[in-house]
C-alpha cells in the first residue's frame, strides 16, 4: 500500500469508530481527548501492522470506550 492509501484507510477507520462511539447524550471521554487518543491508537495499531480498515475501526472504537471507563486516564 502507498502512504496516502494507507492515510485514507486511517482517515476512514477512524471516523466509522468514532460515529459508533461519539453519541449526542451519552456518557463519553471529553471530545478532544477522545479524538487524539482515537488517532494515536489507530497510527500506533497501523504501524504495527495492522492494515484491515474494519479491524482499526474497531480497535480504536475498544480503545475510546476503555478510555471512557477510565474517565479519560491512560493506562501507566
Amino acid at each position: 500500500s502507498s502512504e496516502s492509501d494507507i492515510r485514507l484507510s486511517l482517515a476512514r477507520a477512524f471516523d466509522r469508530a468514532w460515529d459508533s462511539y461519539y453519541r449526542p447524550g451519552k456518557v463519553t471521554v471529553s471530545r478532544d481527548i477522545a479524538r487524539t487518543e482515537l488517532a494515536r491508537r489507530l497510527v500506533h495499531r497501523s504501524k504495527a501492522g495492522l492494515q484491515d480498515e474494519r479491524t482499526l475501526a474497531q480497535a480504536g472504537l475498544d480503545h475510546l470506550r476503555e478510555l471512557t471507563v477510565r474517565g479519560g486516564k491512560q493506562n501507566p
